[in-house]
């Protein structure tokens, strides 16, 4: 998805894929390294959109670097974004789709 970032695409994403609701935090992120500014990172969008989309408790687990690549080797599917910021992986358990 070239020129489009992570916030957008979960938007998207979102609309037609809930997250698991049956989990405390469904949807992951790769904690920021000590040191960085976390302003200059797509982590601050990306929890608007999610919080738009699943609501203000939506739960985020922040993993650390390596555990965050060990889960995201088993994923379903990797959509790759236009995303320039640091930090603009996201994993998501999705739920039951209605009517499925």
């Amino acid at each position: 998805m070239p020129g489009v970032d992570t916030a957008a695409l979960l938007a998207a994403i979102l609309t037609v894929l809930p997250l698991d609701d049956s989990m405390a935090r469904p949807v992951s992120m790769m904690r920021a390294a000590a040191g960085t500014d976390v302003a200059t990172t797509a982590s601050g969008s990306i929890r608007v959109a999610l919080e738009a989309a699943a609501g203000a408790n939506i739960g985020i687990a922040e993993l650390d670097r390596l555990a965050f690549y060990e889960r995201a080797a088993n994923a379903f599917a990797i959509v790759s974004t236009g995303e320039r910021r640091p930090y603009g992986n996201v994993l998501l358990t999705t739920g039951t789709v209605p009517g499925s």
